[in-house]
């Protein structure tokens, strides 16, 4: 599926021709018009989701459904395990439950500002981020609550411009400094990358992850792979080795120990990947 500006369709497997575009336009009831912009897709459940701030569509089996809302206003589409949840601002959230949307959350701390993340963590807690860096969890039946992680690291109060939850249930939270945080979900950090410490200079606009647990950045200055899971470890210069040439290099209780001409060095992994 793709859309834009008042443009919703898809285009078809190319086989030996060049992809054909076709729309879905006419499929869209005059309660949804004018379209305007999609802002999120989701896949759920084997088909895919698309919310305006109109409506909520599904893609399934060659068939759009809509649902259209009450009024328009900014809404934004998050999807966590079991839970494929609608963010109505000023109205709180909705939840995709049966065949419609439906009310799940209204309390007020949740209902302003706009949400970039929504995952559940290790105590079953359903934890919904916002753009502010504001974070608040909350179980099934009560009222959500300021949540701030375990360890609390400063970055994490940052304002945020995307997030993505990763099959495991990592969230992954881009701040608009252009850093990038990992958290388990535990809630603890598990990885915070930096410009300095290597992600590309540019604006991350999307997050997805590979089959083999590398993340993809998708950047104003191209695409980046991030094999975050697996991340080895760079000595040079930068880290106070010499370039003098290498004679040996050996691991003693646990520590790396590299001797070349300039003298013995005592490689110690840095706090920042």
């Amino acid at each position: 599926l793709a859309a834009d500006e008042d443009a919703l369709g898809y285009f078809s497997a190319p086989d030996t021709e060049s992809p054909q575009w076709h729309s879905l336009l006419d499929q869209v009831p005059a309660a949804a018009r004018p379209l305007g912009r999609l802002r999120d897709a989701r896949t759920w459940h084997g088909a895919v989701f698309l919310v305006s701030d109109r409506a909520l569509f599904r893609w399934q089996e060659g068939r759009l459904t809509t649902w259209p809302f009450n009024s328009a206003r900014p809404t934004r589409l998050l999807a966590t395990g079991e839970h494929l949840l609608v963010h109505r601002q000023g109205e709180g959230l909705l939840e995709f439950r049966g065949e419609r949307p439906v009310p799940f959350v209204d309390a007020p701390q949740v209902a302003v500002g706009q949400p970039v993340a929504a995952t559940e963590l290790a105590d079953r807690r359903l934890l919904l981020t916002f753009a502010s860096g504001r974070h608040f969890a909350w179980k099934p039946g009560e009222s959500p609550t300021p949540w701030t992680p375990p360890d609390d690291p400063p970055a994490l109060g940052q304002r945020l411009s995307l997030g993505e939850r990763l099959p495991d249930g990592t969230l992954a939270l881009v701040a608009e400094s252009g850093d990038l945080l990992l958290l388990g979900t535990d809630g603890r950090l598990r990885a915070h990358y930096t410009v300095r410490g290597g992600l590309p200079p540019a604006n991350i606009v999307g997050l997805a992850e590979d089959r083999e647990g590398a993340l993809w950045l998708g950047t104003n200055g191209g695409p980046a792979r991030l094999q975050w899971r697996d991340a080895p470890t760079v000595f040079d210069t930068r880290s106070g080795l010499s370039e003098a040439r290498t004679r040996f290099i050996t691991r003693h209780e646990g520590v790396l120990y590299v001797l070349n001409a300039d003298g013995l060095f005592r490689l110690v992994p840095s706090d920042e990947p």
